[in-house]
Formats: C-alpha cells, sequence, structure tokens
C-alpha cells in the first residue's frame, strides 16, 4: 500500500503509473492537475482531503473506491476558474462517497459517476455550482447506467443548471433517494431528474422522507421530473412521507411524471405552475394516498378553449392527463385539498383513466376562476360514478365563478334553439330548418355539463359542419353560431335538399337536420360578394321596369326635342365626368385615411390570426383587417338617431348589420372615432355586441357593428317592465348571467362601461 499522509506543497500529483494496488491518502490539501487512469490500482481510500482542481479528475476500472470527509473545488486564477474543471468516476465497482463536498463549480456537470455496479452517496453537499453548458454535460451532478445507487442525507441548495438539472439519474436497476433536501436551485428541467436509458430496466425507484423547497423550473416540474422509465406495467414510483413546498414549473409546479407514480403521506405546500398542475401533473398512472395538497396554484388565468380533451390553466392541485392510446389508472384516497386555484378545477383537473377511484377525500376553500372549484372533468364519465363523487368524498365552501362550484366538466349534452330572420324557435322540428341558400340563421346552444349543470359560457372547441356533402357549404366565422348561412358550390339548379348539420364539441356530437330549398321566385343564385368564385346565393333579380320607362322617355325626346336632347347629354356629361372625378378623389382619400389607421394600429388581429371553420370543420389561419370598403354595405332603413349619428339597420356581406355613421367634424373629432373603432376590435365575447369594421369616406365615416333584432338591453327592460313581453324567471336569471360575464371580460381587459 502507497500512503500519503500530511500536506503536499502545490502542484503536479501523478500516479497514473503507480505500482501499488492499493493507495491511501490521508489529511492532505493537493492543488491537482490531473488524476486519472490508475490502471494497476485496484482500491483507492481518500481520506480528508482537499482537491483544488484545474483539470479532469478522473478515476476508472477500480475495484473500491472510498472518499470520506473529501471537498472538490476547482482552482481559481484571477478571481475566475480555469480549464473548468470535473470528477469523473466510471467503471468502478463499489464507491462511496461519505460527507463529500462538490462546490463552486461551473460550466460543466462538476461531478459524473457513470457504468458502475454499487454507489452509495450519503451525508454529502452539493452547493453552490453553475452549469451553463449547451451539450451533454448540462447537469450538476450525473449518476448513469449504475446497477444499485443509494443517496442518503445530503444537501443540494444554491446550484444553477441553466440546461439541465441539479442531479439527474438516468438507468438505474434499483434507486433510494432517502432523507435528502434540495433547497435554492434553478434549473431548466427539475432539482431531481430520474431519465430513461438504453437497455437499463428499472426494478425498484423510492423517494423517501426528502425535502423540496423554493427549486424553480424553466419548462417541467420544479423539484422532481420522472420520465418514462420502463415499459414493465408493474413498476411504480413511489414517493414517501417527502414535503413539497414553493417549488415551480410550467407543467407540474413540484412534480412532472410520465409514468406510474405512488405518492403516499405527502405534503405539498405553496407549489405553482405556469400552466398545468399547480403540485403534480402526471400522465400515464397516479395514486395519492394520504396526501395533503395546500395552497397550491396555477397561475395561467388566461380562459383559453379545450382542446383534446386537455385545457391549459387548469388542476391548481393536481392534473392528470391521459394520452391517447395508453393504459392509466387514477386513485386518490384520504387526502385533502385545501385552499388550491386554477381556471378550472381548483383542485383536481382529470381526463378519463381506464382505473378511477376518487374515495375519502376532502375539498376545502378550493377556487376555479372558470369552472369546478374542487374538481374539473376534461373528458367523460359516466353519471354513476359521477354521482358517487358527491357521496364519498367532503366539499366544503368551494367555488366555480362561472359554474360548479364543488364539481363540473366539459359539455355533456346540447339543447338546442335557432332563429330565422329574427324569429327564435325553442326547439329542433323533426323535419328540420328550412332554408335556401344565403338565408341567414342562427343558432343557440344550451350546454348541460355531465352533473346537469348549465354552462353559461362556451370554451371548447367546437367543429360544425355539413355530413357527407359535396354540393353545399356550410360558411360560419370561427366558433361562431351566429349568421350562419348555407351556400351552393356550383351554380346548378337543385330540388329541396334535406341535409345533416354536425356540431361536435370536445366529446359530445350533435346532429341538426336542415333543409335546403330552392330559391325564392324573385331570387336567383348568383356569386357570393365575398371573395369566393365558386359560391352561390340566392339573390334578388335585377328589375328592368325603370329601364324600359327610361328607354320610352328618351326615344320620345329624342324625336320630339333633338335640340333639348343634345342640350341634356352635354349636361350629362359634365355630371359624369364630375361625379368620375369625385370618386377619385373619394377612393384617394379613403386610402390615405386607410393608411394613417393601419400606422395607428386600427387592424387587429386576435392571437395574431383569426381561425375559421369550412364545411368539413377544418380550421385556416388567415389575416383579419377591419377596414371595410364603403360600396360592401348597404344601408336599408335607419333605426336610431343620437347626438354622435344616425344608426341604420343594412347589409354586409349578405350579413344583416348595424351600420353607425359618423360625421367628421375636425381632426379631433376623426382621431376620437379611430380610438373608439381601436378598443372595438378587440372586443371579442359572446355576451359582447361584435364589431365587424369601420368604412372611411372624407366627411363621414361608418361603424359595422352586429345587429340584435331586439333592440338595446335597456329597450328590452323596459318592454319586460311594461309587460309587453314575457320572460319566465330562469331567462331572467340567464340574461342577468350574460351582462355579468359581458362586464367581467371588459374589467378584465380594464374597460370601464359608462
Amino acid at each position: 500500500m502507497w500512503k500519503v499522509n500530511g500536506e503536499l506543497p502545490i502542484g503536479k500529483i501523478s500516479i497514473e503509473e503507480s505500482r501499488w494496488r492499493s493507495i491511501l491518502l490521508v489529511d492532505s490539501n493537493f492543488a491537482v492537475e490531473s488524476l486519472n487512469y490508475l490502471e494497476k490500482v485496484t482500491s483507492l481510500w481518500i481520506i480528508r482531503v482537499a482537491f483544488k482542481l484545474n483539470n479532469v479528475f478522473q478515476l476508472v476500472n477500480i475495484d473500491d473506491l472510498i472518499l470520506e470527509h473529501v471537498k472538490f473545488m476547482p482552482e481559481i486564477y484571477d478571481n475566475r476558474i480555469y480549464k473548468s474543471p470535473f470528477v469523473s468516476l466510471r467503471f468502478i465497482k463499489y464507491v462511496v462517497l461519505f460527507r463529500t463536498e462538490i462546490d463552486g463549480f461551473s460550466y460543466q456537470t462538476a461531478l459524473s459517476i457513470e457504468y458502475s455496479v454499487n454507489v452509495l452517496i450519503s451525508y454529502s453537499s452539493f452547493s453552490n455550482n453553475h452549469v451553463n453548458s449547451k451539450d451533454s454535460n448540462t447537469n450538476i451532478l450525473l449518476a448513469k447506467g449504475l446497477n444499485q445507487l443509494h443517496v442518503l442525507y445530503c444537501n443540494f441548495f444554491n446550484n444553477i443548471a441553466e440546461y439541465g438539472s441539479v442531479f439527474e439519474i438516468t438507468g438505474i436497476s434499483s434507486l433510494l433517494i432517502s432523507m435528502n433536501s434540495f433547497h435554492n436551485n434553478t434549473i431548466a428541467n427539475s432539482a431531481l431528474y430520474l431519465g430513461r436509458y438504453v437497455d437499463t430496466h428499472y426494478s425498484y425507484v423510492r423517494i423517501q422522507n426528502s425535502i423540496f423547497t423554493d427549486n424553480k423550473s424553466y419548462s417541467k416540474g420544479g423539484a422532481l421530473t420522472i420520465d418514462k422509465l420502463s415499459s414493465e406495467p408493474n413498476l411504480s414510483i413511489e414517493v414517501y412521507g417527502c414535503s413539497f413546498s414553493e417549488n415551480s414549473g410550467e407543467f407540474g409546479g413540484a412534480i412532472h411524471s410520465f409514468s406510474k407514480l405512488l405518492v403516499t403521506g405527502g405534503m405539498f405546500y405553496s407549489n405553482t405552475a405556469v400552466q398545468q398542475g399547480g403540485a403534480i401533473f402526471a400522465k400515464d398512472g397516479l395514486s395519492l394516498r394520504s396526501t395533503y395538497f395546500i395552497n397550491n396554484s396555477v397561475i395561467d388565468t388566461s380562459l383559453t378553449y379545450c382542446t383534446d380533451n386537455n385545457c391549459i390553466g387548469s388542476g391548481g392541485a393536481v392534473s392528470f392527463l391521459v394520452e391517447n392510446g395508453s393504459d392509466s389508472s387514477l386513485v386518490i384516497f384520504r387526502s385533502s385539498f385545501d385552499g388550491n386555484t386554477a381556471t378550472r378545477g381548483g383542485g383536481i383537473s382529470i381526463s378519463r383513466p381506464d382505473e378511477l377511484s376518487i374515495e375519502g377525500n376532502t375539498f376545502k376553500d378550493c377556487k376555479a376562476d372558470f369552472a369546478g372549484g374542487a374538481l374539473f372533468i376534461s373528458s367523460i364519465l359516466n353519471q354513476t360514478f359521477s354521482s358517487s363523487l358527491i357521496e364519498s368524498n367532503e366539499f366544503s365552501n368551494n367555488q366555480g365563478l362561472t359554474y360548479g362550484d364543488d364539481m363540473s366538466s366539459i359539455v355533456y349534452t346540447v339543447n338546442w334553439k335557432y332563429s330565422i330572420d329574427g324569429k327564435q324557435y325553442n326547439y329542433l322540428d323533426s323535419n328540420g330548418i328550412k332554408i335556401y341558400p344565403g338565408q341567414v340563421f342562427s343558432l343557440f346552444p344550451e350546454a348541460f355539463d355531465i352533473f346537469d349543470q348549465y354552462i353559461p359560457v362556451l370554451k371548447e372547441t367546437s367543429e360544425l359542419g355539413i355530413k357527407n356533402s359535396d354540393k353545399f357549404q356550410l360558411e360560419r366565422q370561427g366558433y361562431s353560431f351566429g349568421n350562419i348561412f348555407i351556400s351552393v358550390i356550383n351554380q346548378t339548379d337543385f330540388d329541396s335538399t334535406k341535409l345533416t348539420l354536425v356540431s361536435a364539441f370536445s366529446v359530445t356530437i350533435s346532429e341538426i337536420p336542415i333543409i335546403v330549398e330552392p330559391c325564392p321566385s324573385d331570387t336567383s343564385l348568383k356569386p357570393a360578394n365575398y371573395g369566393k368564385s365558386y359560391d352561390f346565393i340566392c339573390q334578388q333579380k335585377p328589375s328592368y321596369d325603370y329601364v324600359i320607362a327610361v328607354a320610352v322617355t328618351l326615344t320620345v325626346l329624342t324625336l320630339s326635342f333633338s335640340v333639348g336632347m343634345v342640350a341634356v347629354c352635354t349636361y350629362l356629361c359634365v355630371k359624369i365626368t364630375r361625379k368620375v372625378n369625385y370618386w377619385v378623389k373619394r377612393d384617394k382619400a379613403e386610402k390615405d385615411i386607410e393608411k394613417r389607421l393601419l400606422e395607428n394600429e386600427i387592424t387587429y388581429m386576435e392571437d395574431h390570426s383569426l381561425q375559421t371553420v369550412n364545411s368539413t370543420g377544418s380550421g385556416k389561419r388567415q389575416q383579419v383587417s377591419f377596414i371595410i370598403s364603403i360600396d360592401q354595405i348597404f344601408p336599408e332603413k335607419k333605426i336610431g338617431e343620437g347626438g354622435s349619428g344616425v344608426v341604420y339597420l343594412g347589409k354586409w356581406h349578405h350579413h344583416p348589420v348595424a351600420i353607425k355613421c359618423l360625421k367628421i367634424e375636425d381632426t379631433a373629432n376623426s382621431d376620437e372615432i379611430e380610438k373608439e373603432a381601436a378598443m372595438l376590435c378587440r372586443l371579442r365575447h359572446p355576451n359582447i355586441v361584435l364589431f365587424y369594421g369601420v368604412s372611411l369616406t372624407q366627411h363621414k365615416q361608418y361603424l359595422v357593428v352586429e345587429y340584435l333584432e331586439r333592440g338595446s338591453l335597456e329597450k328590452y327592460i323596459q318592454d319586460m317592465k311594461r309587460q309587453e313581453i314575457s320572460v319566465t324567471f330562469s331567462e331572467k336569471l340567464k340574461l342577468l348571467i350574460d351582462i355579468a360575464c359581458g362586464m367581467v371580460y371588459l374589467h378584465s381587459l380594464k374597460i370601464i362601461h359608462r
């Protein structure tokens, strides 16, 4: 045995060619340039030694390695670390790190232990390391390809891994993490990351009695991320008696799991996620037993549409998501959810697992900004199980601000109403809705969740199209059910045709029969005036009576007063010339004003795009302009007048609209109108009058908005007071809910309605 005892001078220690099979380093301080490839050494004991590294410290092919009371730190020259040193241990049968410190390393992985048999790390600390490498060495500590790894009583704190984790464990057959602390780490993935490795199968994984606090992740779980570790169906990752507090991540503030996860006796407090799962975001399988969730939250409160049984902003404590084609189970037993918040599912958000059991739990003071104060179901379960949720769990003082204080789900059933030409019908005739091409109608879905709760605001993607038709096409704006009409693809005559409209929410499909009839006698099929040359709708036939009368009159005048006709023709030529000049000037002025409006960002794109749905239900992205050409709007009759202008009922693109005519008195007045248009184009909500655009001339501006046949809300309320219309109590209540939803939307945009 070769023994070094005492402090050696700073310099290079090189024992690569040592003839000793056993080496003991005791009570020494080294400035190490390199220590690697001890080819003949079978046992190496390093006790109470401090290493200052300026290069690689690498040990390979040793039977036994014991590091006790050893400290590794980088050598610092001129206040900077030289040559990015690191410690690498590879192909070692038995590794013991006891009271070992890894402190102050930067750039790349500080310690890696790879392809070894049994590794024990205990009472050690890893602190103040900052790894910013973008290549494969992105973690503070890496354990890879080991047969057995035990990590006991260790501390991981004040570390930064800009592209990785504090501790990545990949491909371990047997893993035990016990009595450790992860605190104040900032990472891209997680403080502790369990990954999968080729040809390595996990047989036992347990994390117990450990504390995770104030770990911040840029993407996944702040404290712990578990990848799809094994295809073995019976393997469960056990997390027992652990505490998670004030951790944050994108999906899963504390835990992000793709494997079957069993959490027992855990405490989750004040964890936050940006997207989903304030404490836990899990796929595949999750079992929670005797676990407490207190004041966890999802901070994304924007109310977005649910797509593919997935709702962003859901699961204040737990979000459980099932991927298509995967077997999954969810068990929650005797756990407590207190004060958790999210947009949907203040406590829990779940999609449909193959096996589901939620019993003996308490939900208290949980809040959802939209639906499901305690629990939100983003897929459809059978009603028998849904009823048992109420009986087998305890709920108190939970809030769902739109619907479902305790529990709610996505759309389960839909009752349909419709209106044609302003007349509303409360039910669908079995014979179908009778319309002709171009006739505008509106559908009114009354949606209910699986708990038979009315859903006042629909926030699910909804497809609407014609079933099995290559002759007719449905025209619709976005996800709106209002101002819909049918067009004919080719200009050919047809008989009365029965079609089926198919409406599909996330998991609910409705079929609505319609009958498309030939054009009325005073109309004929003509190209629609919204730019699609292959779409035809019924439009009024031109009248020739006036033309004939004028021709006869002109003939008589020509024969009787030839000299007068010359004068009249001269007058008409002058008139036409002036008119042409007027139109040229007006077109130039309109373009100038439009350019100025565009520079002032009157053109608005919702999320930089607007989704439209064709007859097959597919979505297209296109840019939307709120500038409407003056020749596209057709005022028909005056319906109101105020101090700022006159309001007309008219048509735009075959839709009935309200046209507000405003006079431009001066530049300040024009700027006020532009500001109003800029504000209106931002508003898109079912309970706010829809703004279509603005039409410009030199002396007038026209605001084009949605036409409501019953007039203003004030008039509607006055009609109810005078008993001119009969309204039931439930309809009045729905009216108040709609008003409140509209006001909440305006206030969310910091707009005050006066």
